[in-house]
């Protein structure tokens, strides 16, 4: 996780998420970010550009237009000082039925003593030993309209890890072993000393609970690998959203006995990147998707 120098704001009936593994924390390493007992979860809102462009996307997937009024779009691709009006375009909607199976619940945003959020479905709800590994996947990070800074900044990050060499870089995880009681939680640095060698290492490391391996990845009905191949066939199709910065999380049941028990699971988050598509594939998705997907059946067949 990144460190934002910012003290911890607590609010009253939330408790900071301690099972977010990427993203951002304060300076006393509290994650900014918070869940409630009813299953949701909490990110800051701080009403940027990049907050405004992720909360476009989830409208897009989750809000209904309004009769005779078309859907709303993710952002359009051109510079954040852009004047230009961008023309009004709308998703597809079988595109936008599509990934829903893939991303968190979204309801809206709230504002709780003073502190803007957006409100999502808590992802670790459902398990007892939540264990994650968090991908930021993209071969490049970055997008044709970017600004000199942001390309300068992105482009040193992707060649100083294994962005460029693997199509993602691990932003983090958490794991828990059989027999121990607090997770083993690497920092960010970890994920960054990472190579294509070593790689797939990581996974060996994230699998490494009572469930072998070879099920936790490859089981036909219950695995992660045929949950991403179905993600992979939906990016294949559609056309109406480019992606940079996102992550793949790959979870499952640290506290399972057998992988029925596991619950693995594939979700898709973080789109203060996300622009609308001008009718291609993104490719840059679909080749690290099948990198990551690679890397996973090599692991799962050792």
């Amino acid at each position: 996780m990144i460190e934002t120098g910012i003290e911890f704001t607590p609010i009253t009936g939330l408790t900071p998420c301690y099972n977010q593994v990427g993203g951002h924390m304060s300076k006393d390493q509290t994650p900014e970010s918070y869940v409630d007992a009813e299953g949701r979860f909490y990110k800051p809102f701080p009403d940027d550009v990049k907050a405004l462009r992720e909360l476009a996307f989830y409208r897009a997937i989750y809000e209904e237009p309004k009769p005779g009024q078309p859907r709303l779009h993710a952002a359009y691709p051109q510079p954040d000082e852009s004047t230009d009006v961008p023309p009004v375009r709308e998703p597809d909607l079988a595109d936008v039925e599509g990934v829903k199976q893939f991303l968190p619940g979204f309801y809206g945003t709230k504002e709780f003593e003073g502190v803007k959020v957006i409100a999502m479905e808590d992802l670790c709800k459902k398990y007892t030993k939540p264990c994650i590994i968090d991908c930021k996947m993209g071969f490049t990070t970055v997008y044709d309209w970017a600004s000199e800074k942001y390309r300068s900044r992105n482009g040193l990050k992707d060649m100083e890890t294994t962005q460029h060499s693997c199509g993602f870089r691990i932003s983090g995880l958490q794991v828990f072993r059989p027999g121990e009681e607090q997770p083993f939680k690497p920092s960010r640095q970890w994920g960054k000393t990472l190579t294509q060698e070593t790689m797939p290492s990581a996974f060996e490391v994230f699998a490494s609970s009572a469930v072998p391996a070879k099920d936790i990845y490859s089981n036909e009905k219950h695995g992660l690998l045929p949950q991403l191949r179905k993600l992979k066939s939906w990016f294949h199709r559609q056309t109406s959203f480019q992606f940079y910065q996102a992550s793949v999380l790959l979870m499952y049941e640290g506290n399972a006995a057998c992988v029925e028990d596991a619950k693995a699971a594939v979700h898709v988050v973080d789109f203060a990147y996300t622009f609308q598509s001008l009718g291609v594939k993104d490719e840059n998705w679909i080749k690290s998707l099948e990198s990551l997907i690679g890397i996973l059946e090599s692991v799962a067949s050792r």
